[in-house]
């Protein structure tokens, strides 16, 4: 009776084994199958943004939106008063944008040579006047609003000045954290 126990047990283990053997197959074969949509999304997005006779920025605020909310913590209400008070706070803001991506398109409108020489330091691109928009785009933000426009100026890299039209969107998905944001500038110059 023992050896028909163990036998039976020897059997049920291996079918069980077999049937795991076979999940395991199918989930990596779906796991595969949803890797290959992914990277495939993934060259589809990439081709688009490169190919847009635009430019385009994909840029991370999400250190503005939370130092924004520690200016409300602390009291703030009127932002465009703040600002136009402590005209530093907005340079302080402006460095905490961290650029992701840049198309080439962008690049060729700012006179970069490629996109990543324009990932340094957005300030260096303010006008004066870019700057009070850049103001703007803030008070925008601190008003819970996810997307906008502008018309404004801002300098590429040889020092220039050139005319832009700016529109601003936090994409879907982002709008707590404001950590993908996608701004699109075409010269209008």
């Amino acid at each position: 009776m023992v050896y028909i126990k163990d036998s039976f047990a020897q059997q049920w283990g291996s079918a069980l084994k077999n049937q795991i053997s076979l999940l395991d197959d199918q989930l990596s074969e779906e796991a595969k199958i949803q890797i290959a949509a992914l990277q495939a999304d993934e060259a589809r997005y990439r081709l688009i943004f490169n190919s847009m006779p635009v430019g385009l920025w994909e840029q991370d605020f999400s250190a503005v939106k939370k130092a924004l909310e520690e200016l409300k913590d602390k009291g703030i209400v009127d932002f465009e008063l703040y600002f136009n008070e402590h005209p530093e706070a907005v340079v302080e803001l402006a460095n905490k944008v961290k650029v992701s991506q840049i198309n080439p398109a962008a690049a060729k409108m700012y006179s970069a040579s490629s996109p990543q020489e324009l990932s340094d330091h957005l300030i260096q691109y303010l006008t004066s006047e870019g700057v009070q928009t850049f103001q703007q785009e803030l008070v925008k933000i601190s008003q819970g609003q996810t997307n906008f426009s502008f018309d404004t100026t801002n300098y590429n890299l040889q020092g220039e000045v050139i005319h832009i039209h700016l529109y601003w969107t936090v994409l879907p998905g982002y709008e707590q954290t404001f950590e993908r944001v996608l701004v699109l500038t075409q010269d209008i110059t």
